[in-house]
This record gives structure tokens, sequence and C-alpha cells, in this order.
């Protein structure tokens, strides 16, 4: 029981521990910013699938 609550909780903190990485690659890419678009197309993608993750 406590294994499978374990596994539960470590497939919940993967999008969780994603999420500011791809933020900060979405407005680092950004035009007002860096201007790096393949890095706010990674952000981007990120967000996109994140139902998939």
């Amino acid at each position: 029981m406590l294994g499978a609550l374990q596994s539960v909780g470590r497939s919940l903190m993967l999008p969780i521990a994603v999420l500011p990485a791809a933020a900060l690659l979405l407005r680092f890419g950004q035009p007002e910013l860096l201007n790096l678009p393949w890095m706010a197309n990674a952000g981007s993608a990120i967000f996109n699938n994140l139902p998939i993750i």
C-alpha cells in the first residue's frame, strides 16, 4: 500500500518539477528578453505536452 502511494507521489512530482524550468525557458526566449526562438519553443513544447507528462 505504501509503495503504491509512493510511486503515485513520484509520478505527480515530475510535472511539478518541470514547470519552473519550462517557465524560465519560455520567458528567456521572448523577444523582450533574449530573443531566442528555440528557447521559447522548448518552453512552449513542455507546456503544450504537460498532459502527456
